[in-house]
């Protein structure tokens, strides 16, 4: 019996590789498939940040990736991973540390203010990609975070919080298991609120 992809909208969660995640936004690409921009709906564990707020040169980054390596290990197709850049402005506006092309990484504080109404509160503190001064600066050695609430807050880049990556992905790189619906068994009545849900929500 043929399948039918259901159009993936903000707020859904999908399954990669055994992790689940929330749709936090969607690219029509055209003649591409789109692209889903995904957070990790709770901590895939915990990483201090490292021995600054960069997170370029941190700890973070190093358990992110080898988080990364781990979903490809387990059936993620790497191969249909988006690239994007992160902007690593630190909290009091300076920009010493760049731009960062990353295929996952943890939030940074503007991405975590654009999805501030979608994004799901996790059971445990994790970190942002976003650090809280510049390294001339006291408090050059604490790193933005959020807490169990959705709160955001800081720490100590020593300290340890969760890991809650974001990435950009193809549409097609989802289960179809998972997030695949046979049209044919959905009553038209549900079909039909369902669509007029969706229409209301955009509005």
């Amino acid at each position: 019996m043929k399948k039918y992809a259901v159009l993936h909208e903000p707020g859904d969660i999908v399954t990669l590789a055994g992790t689940r995640f929330v749709v936090l936004d969607v690219e029509r690409r055209g003649s591409l498939p789109d692209s889903l921009f995904l957070l990790a709906l709770e901590s895939v564990g915990a990483s201090e940040f490292g021995n600054s707020n960069n997170y370029a040169e941190s700890d973070l980054k190093k358990a992110v990736d080898k988080w990364l390596e781990d979903m490809g290990k387990r059936g993620l197709d790497n191969a249909k991973l988006i690239p994007r850049e992160i902007d690593l402005t630190t909290l009091d506006g300076s920009g010493c540390y760049g731009k960062l092309s990353v295929m996952a990484a943890p939030l940074t504080l503007d991405e975590a203010r654009e999805y501030a109404d979608i994004i799901p509160n996790a059971e445990r503190w994790y970190w942002l990609a976003t650090g809280w001064s510049n390294p001339g600066k006291s408090d050059s050695n604490l790193a933005m975070c959020v807490n169990y609430n959705g709160v955001w807050s800081y720490n100590y880049c020593s300290n340890s919080d969760g890991i809650r990556p974001a990435l950009k992905v193809q549409t097609d790189i989802i289960d179809s298991s998972a997030d695949k619906l046979d049209m044919s068994e959905v009553p038209t009545d549900v079909l039909l609120e369902e669509i007029h849900k969706r229409i209301v929500n955009r509005q």
